[in-house]
């Protein structure tokens, strides 16, 4: 080395920034609830109002006219709740019971294995723009809020069947931590 060519110094080259995008460094999406939200309704808001509106149509009479609107409804709730699952998964290779009722039982415990085994981190983020993917939390919750929607039509017309229904659907809803007992009610009466 020579006194005029001095010191030299490694050669750094800056670290390259890749111009692509990462889908978690995404934002979520604020029009899709998180996953725990939908995991919650699939596993026991949706199942514990099916079963309060089964025993309320339970007595009615196979001869009711009312029977058949009833039961067609149950057929597309069925096939809605079976849609979550397709769409989760992307195939559909069960093969479901006979009786509609133990149908939407499976439905809904399918619906719900399915659901258990998505990334919560990641649902609800926008895929990377380069991978040209649509994400699948939009169409999972478009999928779940149909089965709301035909939740709710079963529920009107098994209002129709059973006028007290109500009384059964807001129970549990407001819970006590110290029940009123009869001495209390009396005073209140």
């Amino acid at each position: 080395m020579t006194i005029t060519e001095g010191e030299t110094s490694p050669v750094t080259t800056p670290e390259k920034k890749s111009y692509l995008e990462q889908q978690s460094s995404n934002e979520r999406m604020r029009h899709v609830p998180r996953l725990e939200r939908i995991r919650r309704m699939v596993d026991e808001e949706i199942p514990s109002t099916f079963r309060k509106l089964r025993s309320a149509v339970a007595d009615m009479p196979q001869h009711d006219e009312r029977h058949a609107g009833l039961d067609a409804e149950l057929k597309s709730f069925c096939r809605a709740i079976d849609r979550i699952t397709e769409v989760v998964r992307q195939r559909n290779g069960h093969h479901p019971p006979t009786d509609l009722s133990a149908r939407i039982e499976q439905a809904l415990a399918n619906a719900s294995a399915t659901l258990a085994g998505l990334d919560a981190d990641l649902f609800g983020r926008r895929y990377a723009v380069q991978t040209h993917e649509r994400s699948k939390a939009e169409p999972i919750w478009a999928a779940v809020l149909v089965v709301c929607d035909h939740l709710r039509r079963i529920t009107a017309l098994a209002r129709a069947i059973d006028p007290n229904l109500d009384e059964r659907l807001l129970e549990g809803l407001v819970v006590l931590q110290h029940p009123l007992n009869d001495e209390t009610l009396k005073a209140i009466a």
